[in-house]
């Protein structure tokens, strides 16, 4: 299935807020915060739990919901389960045997695949929808896109989908094998080879802060991306690569590259060096041209190096 605008699945002109009077955001990491910060923002009652109560977030287990959190799950108008693939498996439907009928079910997995059997048995005909939101939270959705795979839609849902979109956020609906397959290749391959260039640096003993002294724009870039991933949630990241299917494909495209370029200069193949970048070039395309530029601007955005210490 080809990615699409999300026309037909982001909400049809006149349907409001109204539809979503109170919600519970059940994980109240950064995903599931900035959720409930755009909901509060909609007018919507959001209580937020988590397994460990802290200010403003009240303690709640989705796999046995009880008190406050069994209250909330039999009344609200929709939940959103922003939980890690292993927890979320287990709860959802633990969680669907207790919402109403018209309840909305809200999910953010980075992997859509593995819910969707589970999702027709316990949701019946609720609708259902799956976001992947492809940003770091922290930078804000204006611009930015959300996948989503939306199952039985509703004017619930279509209400939940209009708020995102009045944030900015660029929504793409997609079935849950497209964008599966399309998350192992802009995330599980992305991050492997990020994590695979910052575990060789630490291999290679050089101080990180002598390469910084001279390191060029595309190292700066390189490292800094490491540096964001080894600074958030290893459970995201790990489920990135171990609960995609596709991840493992990935992962053997990219050693396999890697030994292709190695062998190359070993038999001293310019030809095949060269081919290897014409097949990138190719594979680019008319998308080429505006990807340099945009290299070129990332390049320009990134700070000034410090100066070496006199």
């Amino acid at each position: 299935m080809n990615p699409t605008s999300a026309s037909g699945a982001t909400p049809s002109a006149g349907i409001s807020a109204k539809e979503i009077a109170s919600a519970a955001i059940v994980g109240s990491g950064a995903v599931g915060g900035m959720i409930a910060e755009v909901l509060e923002r909609n007018g919507v009652r959001v209580e937020r739990f988590d397994l460990v109560a802290r200010e403003g977030v009240a303690a709640g287990d989705a796999c046995a919901p009880a008190g406050a959190l069994l209250a909330a799950l039999e009344s609200v108008d929709a939940v959103v389960l922003a939980l890690p693939e292993a927890p979320l498996l287990r709860a959802l439907p633990v969680v669907a045997s207790r919402l109403r009928a018209d309840t909305l079910l809200v999910e953010t997995a980075s992997v859509k695949q593995p819910f969707e059997s589970l999702l027709a048995d316990a949701m019946g005909a609720r609708e259902t929808v799956g976001i992947n939101p492809m940003f770091a939270p922290s930078v804000g959705m204006r611009g930015q896109p959300i996948a989503l795979v939306r199952r039985r839609p509703t004017p619930v849902g279509d209400a939940f989908l209009a708020m995102l979109a009045a944030e900015g956020a660029h929504l793409v609906a997609l079935d849950a094998a497209a964008h599966d397959r399309m998350a192992s290749a802009m995330q599980s391959l992305v991050h492997a080879s990020i994590l695979a260039f910052g575990a060789a640096l630490q291999a290679s003993g050089e101080s990180i802060e002598d390469l910084l002294r001279i390191a060029p724009p595309p190292f700066r870039a390189l490292t800094a991306l490491s540096a964001r991933i080894v600074g958030q949630s290893r459970d995201t990241y790990w489920d990135i690569q171990s609960t995609n299917a596709d991840a493992q494909r990935m992962r053997a495209l990219l050693a396999g590259s890697l030994a292709r370029l190695d062998a190359a200069v070993a038999e001293d193949r310019r030809d095949v060096f060269v081919e290897l970048l014409d097949g990138i070039e190719r594979h680019q395309g008319g998308a080429g041209d505006a990807l340099r530029q945009a290299c070129a601007a990332m390049f320009a955005a990134l700070p000034p190096r410090q100066p070496p210490d006199p």
